[in-house]
């Protein structure tokens, strides 16, 4: 039965009492939508339907890969998942957008749902994919540098905790449209009349990463990379990197941006499946405003916090409940109000789920837009992972020399000694690097730093520079050494005569 619109008591304060709801609930919105999701540019914005049941057509054994037992008779025992017997919600619900709907919403495969090997009402579940943890605390994201290691190894080790989109009451919205898939069966006498439908996570055995993947020509090899697995593939998992310090670099550069993706292949009953593998800053998993779990739960809020590192602009309050005629998607639309910025408490007047839907929920959440394109925010979010850890930021020092100094001074090269701390992270001993430029290559960029954190208002000292020029007839001519406090250095006909004036007097 379709739900009717509700004008209803309950409003986000801001100011004196502003009620934050519109009377009308013509539009239900969904916090994700996919496509969003490809560009850091862009926001995540909801996903629009129109509320209506999900309703779940006759089974049919020909459109289906998946088998159920013809005698009545009392339960098997669960065995395991087979995946040969897959069911896709495609198979049993003819509305495509239903199908879009409840990917934005649940984080689990609606695609790949797996029927147990010998009980016919027991399924198993899939993650759509594994993203990035976020909880109050920031990203569950490490990067630590290892000082006993020689920096041109891979000294550092990254630790990311990797989850599934879950939110909370998914599963239960699962279970609600199993039920009805299994009361399709039972209509064309496919499953004994007591037959419940159990759902279970898969469990997690044997997984290997695979990052197809990673812009700019960062290759990981797969012995670098290690996996912690959890009990079931719907807990978070630990993925660790060893890497070395230009690899960490640019790594976390790709975190702002497109990030690093691939698949996350593991063993079911002896067959490989893939999960997606997505890590990037602004495609994580973990709710947005948790105290709408708690709501959920029954318990009283007083109050919704931002933990994302990105502004939020609430839209609607969304649910699915149950109905004679299968799930249903409900909404109560939000009045426009200003964006709640990361880290942001607001007053919340609400009263119970039940009084707002008119029965107990399956699953609840905002309808939100996260506005990921705010550059500053991923800016603050890389300099909150760095703080964390011992690892400046590396920077390519620049030679350049201009072209007819060679002719003019009749050099046959440069060559240019570099001595500083920072050519490791530890920053704990001097060392010296060399140089050259010649008429045919005139520049180099050859040479990367640690940069150090600068104290008071002077620039820190980068390095120390010696020119050492050889002539055409062979002779060599040394200056002295300079201070430099920036990482490009430009070499003219003024500062190679000067060398060339205090050797001829000499």
């Amino acid at each position: 039965m379709k739900s009717k619109p509700h004008t209803i008591a309950l409003a986000l304060s801001v100011g004196l009492g502003a009620s934050l709801f519109a009377t009308d609930a013509k539009i239900l919105q969904a916090p994700i939508q996919q496509k969003e999701l490809r560009l850091a540019t862009k926001p995540i914005k909801p996903v629009n339907i129109k509320p209506r049941p999900i309703t779940i057509k006759p089974i049919l054994k020909t459109n289906l890969h998946i088998v159920l037992p013809p005698k009545k008779g009392a339960e098997k025992k669960p065995a395991g998942p087979d995946p040969a017997r897959m069911l896709s919600l495609t198979d049993v619900i003819d509305d495509i957008e239903q199908i879009r709907y409840l990917d934005s919403v649940v984080g689990w495969d609606s695609r790949r749902i797996i029927q147990d090997a010998e009980a016919p009402n027991h399924f198993y579940y899939l993650p759509s994919e594994l993203r990035l943890l976020l909880t109050s605390q920031g990203y569950d994201l490490n990067f630590q540098y290892n000082a006993t290691t020689s920096d041109d190894k891979n000294s550092v080790l990254m630790t990311a905790r990797m989850a599934p989109p879950e939110r909370y009451g998914d599963t239960a919205l699962l279970k609600a449209i199993l039920e009805e898939v299994m009361q399709s069966a039972l209509a064309t006498k496919e499953l004994p009349p007591a037959a419940k439908p159990h759902i279970h996570a898969i469990g997690a055995i044997n997984a290997e990463l695979d990052l197809t993947t990673i812009e700019g020509g960062l290759k990981i090899p797969k012995e670098r990379i290690g996996i912690q697995l959890p009990a079931t593939l719907w807990d978070p998992m630990t993925i660790t990197m060893r890497l070395a310090p230009d690899e960490a670099e640019a790594l976390l550069a790709l975190l702002s941006g497109a990030g690093i993706s691939g698949d996350l292949k593991v063993e079911v009953s002896g067959k490989e499946l893939n999960i997606p593998f997505i890590m990037r800053y602004t495609r994580f998993t973990g709710e947005p405003l948790p105290e709408i779990e708690a709501w959920a739960r029954g318990e009283s809020v007083k109050s919704v916090t931002n933990i994302t590192p990105f502004p939020i602009s609430l839209e609607s309050l969304n649910a699915y409940i149950e109905t004679s005629k299968g799930p249903e998607p409900i909404i109560k639309k939000l009045k426009k109000s200003s964006p709640l910025k990361p880290g942001e408490s607001r007053k919340l007047r609400l009263p119970s789920a039940r009084h707002v839907f008119k029965k107990d929920p399956l699953v609840v959440w905002f309808g939100m837009t996260v506005h990921t394109d705010c550059e500053p925010c991923l800016e603050t979010i890389d300099e909150k992972v760095r703080s964390g850890i011992a690892l400046n930021p590396l920077e390519t020092l620049s030679f350049e020399a201009i072209p007819n100094v060679f002719e003019k001074f009749h050099i046959y090269k440069i060559r240019i000694k570099v001595k500083t701390p920072y050519f490791t992270q530890k920053a704990d001993k001097i060392a010296t690097k060399e140089i050259e430029l010649t008429p045919e290559k005139n520049s180099d960029n050859s040479l990367h730093i640690y940069m150090p954190q600068k104290r008071g208002s002077t620039e820190p000292l980068l390095f120390k520079y010696k020119i050492i020029l050889i002539h055409e007839d062979g002779s060599v001519k040394e200056g002295v050494w300079h201070n430099k406090r920036e990482t490009a250095l430009y070499i003219g006909a003024k500062q190679l005569g000067t060398i060339v004036e205090r050797k001829e007097k000499e």
